[in-house]
């Protein structure tokens, strides 16, 4: 499938679902522009810690983003699943790690192998 691939096709479809649904409620409920920068702030965060951990180093600036606001959605679910539920602002970002990095190996097991190497 081209130079895009399907890991990265699958990135861009959640960034996009995830910007179409996720973006506009929180800009009502963080408090307008100021609060969607805390949270791009801490998805950058959570997408650079999870980058460190398995492959040495960050995805980016976007590619950070994109998995802390992934690793979020994934990290909730799963760890929902085990009804675990950290809360808070570092409960939060611990979740986005956890989900981030499984996110990394879950793309490697089913699309590529060589994804975030």
């Amino acid at each position: 499938m081209g130079k895009l691939g399907v890991a990265n096709l699958v990135l861009i479809g959640f960034a996009v679902v995830g910007a179409l649904v996720v973006v506009p409620p929180l800009l009502n409920l963080a408090g307008g522009l100021l609060g969607l920068l805390i949270m791009l702030a801490i998805w950058m965060v959570i997408g650079f810690a999870a980058g460190k951990l398995v492959r040495g180093r960050s995805f980016g600036t976007l590619g950070d983003i994109l998995m802390g606001l992934l690793g979020g959605f994934v990290g909730n679910f799963i760890l929902g699943l085990f009804g675990v539920n950290l809360g808070g602002l570092i409960g939060a970002i611990i979740t986005g790690i956890i989900g981030a990095v499984l996110l990394v190996y879950i793309i490697r097991i089913f699309a590529n192998r060589d994804f975030a190497r």
